[in-house]
């Protein structure tokens, strides 16, 4: 993955951006303890726009994604590596 911040929200600490290589939208969720890092959900283009249309309706999606975490449908791979399958390592490392 190769993913490429477009918006990005400092008070949630989330991005919207896109994967260049497969070409769709992503939300990073930066989750924060021990260690900082990054999990990756699947947002489509309206859901992207939304964001700057209606914020507060966006942030329900937000909220879904970052309560279910790797658990939720929306979740393509995390920068945690044992929070991934081997497909979600394999889509993390494509690009690098």
């Amino acid at each position: 993955m190769k993913f490429q911040s477009i918006k990005v929200n400092n008070s949630k600490l989330f991005c919207l951006g896109i994967d260049l290589i497969r070409d769709e939208y992503i939300m990073a969720i930066t989750i924060c303890g021990i260690a900082w890092y990054e999990q990756y959900f699947s947002i489509s283009e309206e859901e992207f726009n939304l964001y700057q249309e209606n914020e507060d309706e966006f942030m329900n999606i937000y909220k879904e994604c970052i309560y279910s975490g790797t658990a939720n449908q929306r979740f393509l791979c995390s920068d945690m590596i044992k929070e991934n399958n081997c497909k979600q390592l394999e889509r993390l490392k494509e690009g690098k």
